[in-house]
C-alpha cells in the first residue's frame, strides 16, 4: 500500500520524517510542495499532483490536509488521513488573509508577502464540508486533531463525525509535537482499518 502525504504550509519533502511512518508493505511518499517556487496554488492543481503519485491513501497536515481532502473528492482513494486540518476553513472575507500574512514571521514562513498571499488565497475558497461530502462515510478516514485548541472538538464533531477521530495532546503542529508517536498511530490505523 502506498500513502502520499502533502506537508503543511512551509513544509518540505522531508517534513514527515519525524513521524517515522512505515511498516511492512507500506510505501510512503511525501510530495515536495515547492512552496518557494510554485506559481499555481489552486487546490485542484495541488490535488492533481497528489493523485498523480498513484497512492492508495492520501494524507496531509494542516493546509496539506485540505490538499489531501481535495484529492480525495476528485479521485476516491482507499483511505484518507487528515492531520490537524482538512476539516477547517478560513472565515469569510479577506481579514484572515491579512492576519495570516502578518503571522508569517512567528510561523517561520520565509516567503515574501506577494508569494504568501498567492499561496494562501486559494485556501480562502476551500469549503471543508462540500469537499469532504463525496468521501463522508464511504472512504475510511482518520482525523488526528489537537485537543488543545479552543473549539476544535466541536468543529471536528460538526464536520467529520463520520471519521475515526483521534484527539491528541498536541498543538496544531501534530507532526512536530508528536513525532514517532504520530507515525505509530497512523501506521496502526492503516494496518487495522485499511490493509487486508
Amino acid at each position: 500500500m502506498k500513502i502520499a502525504l502533502w506537508p503543511g504550509l512551509g513544509g518540505e519533502a522531508d517534513s514527515f520524517a519525524p513521524i517515522e511512518l512505515g511498516g511492512p508493505g507500506l510505501e510512503v511518499v511525501t510530495v515536495d510542495p515547492r512552496y518557494a517556487t510554485r506559481e499555481d496554488w489552486q487546490l485542484e492543481s495541488l490535488a492533481a499532483e497528489l493523485i498523480a503519485t498513484g497512492a492508495d491513501v492520501y494524507g496531509g497536515a494542516s493546509w496539506g490536509a485540505a490538499v489531501a481532502a481535495t484529492a480525495a473528492s476528485l479521485h476516491r482513494p482507499t483511505a484518507l488521513v487528515l492531520l490537524e486540518g482538512g476539516f477547517a476553513q478560513p472565515p469569510a472575507g479577506d481579514g484572515w488573509l491579512d492576519e495570516a500574512v502578518a503571522a508569517a514571521p512567528e510561523n517561520d514562513w520565509e516567503y515574501g508577502e506577494e508569494t504568501l498571499r498567492a499561496l494562501l488565497r486559494p485556501f480562502g475558497d476551500y469549503d471543508a464540508a462540500a469537499t469532504l461530502a463525496p468521501v463522508a462515510g464511504s472512504v475510511p478516514t482518520l482525523v488526528v486533531a489537537s485537543d488543545q485548541i479552543a473549539g476544535r472538538r466541536e468543529l471536528v464533531e460538526e464536520r467529520v463525525a463520520w471519521a475515526d477521530v483521534r484527539f491528541v495532546a498536541a498543538g496544531h503542529d501534530v507532526v512536530g509535537d508528536l513525532g514517532a508517536a504520530l507515525g505509530a498511530l497512523v501506521s496502526d490505523w492503516l494496518f487495522a482499518e485499511v490493509v487486508v
